[in-house]
């Protein structure tokens, strides 16, 4: 694949994530979904990349990619409060702005 520019990251906290508090309430667990990154449809068009498939992010993490036409080009929107997606390893200080390479990785590398 070809190599492509960064994204910038936007971190966001979902209403229901998997987090401490949750695991205490099976009730309320159920409704957190599965965790996933999301870009925008014309970003995973460049890049090969459609709704489902799982890339690899900065070398270090693996996530489930959603396309979201409401997330702006050049963007990537990380979830946080996932174990799944442990974007604490992207670094101790989370900013806005964060450059992200991500590759598609096929699923016999998952």
């Amino acid at each position: 694949m070809a190599q492509t520019e960064s994204l910038l990251a936007t971190f966001a906290h979902a209403l229901f994530d998997h987090g401490e508090r949750m695991k205490h309430n099976p009730h309320v667990i159920q409704l957190a979904q599965e965790p996933h990154v999301r870009i925008n449809p014309g970003e995973g068009s460049k890049r090969g990349i459609q709704s489902g498939d799982t890339v690899h992010i900065n070398n270090l993490i693996h996530a489930k990619v959603m396309l979201d036409a409401r997330v702006a080009d050049g963007t990537i929107v990380l979830p946080l409060g996932f174990e799944e997606v442990p974007v604490h390893e992207l670094g101790t200080q989370l900013l806005n702005g964060l450059p992200i390479t991500i590759e598609k990785i096929s699923k016999d590398q998952i």
